[in-house]
């Protein structure tokens, strides 16, 4: 069984903080790393293009959240160097088709974030079946204030990574201490933001994480 893939979140709005913790990330082994929502409102399409020279042939993951528009957006972040365009669940099943076919156009893909989608299971079969190559069952970071994390969620876990035919990712609060309960969830990436970018030594805290998982 392949291990399951890391994809590190920069949430930050300072973009030399942003390309120093993407060089740790890389240096220290994650798979991917994201552009975070917050980075892409600081900075634009900037913050994608200035990742994907950091990052190489590895894939840049645009967190657009796309609610509208989903061949425009999708097509900025393509052309910027995002390998991964995330489009929010709640879009109307057009922008999600659209977003589909721009990003494809480009050689790169859509993730379908399903943060707050009650019918979680119901939404994430629908987008597959639109061409989503992803998707992510997401704990925001303001419900995390309440001491939750995805790794509260692992029966819905469990039962997406059962039905669904693509990978299933899993965001929010994930730590050394419970990637490896998320991961045997079946969730085939895991991503992960402050506890690698807010821990004092980013790459260690990296490391611990790739450990945990084995």
């Amino acid at each position: 069984m392949p291990r399951t893939k890391v994809q590190v979140a920069l949430d930050t709005t300072c973009m030399s903080e942003a390309l120093t913790l993407a060089r740790y990330a890389k240096e220290g082994g994650a798979d991917l790393i994201e552009a975070g929502t917050p980075l892409i409102k600081a900075h634009g399409m900037e913050a994608v293009r200035r990742l994907a020279e950091v990052w190489g042939e590895k894939p840049v993951v645009a967190d657009m959240k796309t609610l509208d528009a989903g061949r425009v957006e999708s097509e900025l972040a393509c052309k910027a160097g995002a390998k991964v365009v995330v489009v929010s669940g709640w879009a109307n099943d057009v922008t999600v088709k659209e977003a589909v076919r721009a990003a494809e156009s480009y050689g790169a893909c859509v993730m379908v974030d399903l943060i707050n989608v009650k019918e979680a299971l119901e939404r994430a079969l629908e987008v597959e079946s639109m061409g989503a190559r992803y998707v992510c069952l997401h704990t925001g970071l303001d419900a995390q204030a309440g001491r939750r994390s995805v790794a509260d969620s692992l029966d819905l876990i469990r039962s997406l990574s059962s039905k669904l035919k693509i990978p299933l990712a899993a965001a929010g609060g994930i730590t050394a201490g419970n990637v490896r309960k998320v991961s045997e969830a079946g969730a085939s990436l895991v991503v992960v933001g402050s506890f690698i970018t807010k821990a004092p030594d980013p790459e260690a805290a990296l490391g611990l994480l790739l450990g945990a998982l084995g």
